[in-house]
């Protein structure tokens, strides 16, 4: 799993929004959400947390339907 994760949290945010949290060992290592626009065009992912290594890293991804 991303990070070293264990477990992942997934939880509905609204009709277009998911968010996640990563655990490993039972402590919170990263926190996730995913979002699909309204029109179903475009979906959002976004990662802040700790990696493997412990360095603290963010991430936004943007993903387009052709």
């Amino acid at each position: 799993m991303p990070g070293g994760a264990d477990s992942i949290v997934l939880k509905h945010a609204g009709s277009h929004k998911t968010e996640g949290t990563l655990k490993k060992g039972g402590k919170e290592i990263a926190k996730v959400t995913a979002e699909v626009s309204k029109d179903g065009m475009t979906s959002t992912v976004t990662a802040k947390g700790k990696g493997p290594d412990g360095k603290m890293f963010s991430t936004v991804s943007i993903y387009e339907k052709q």
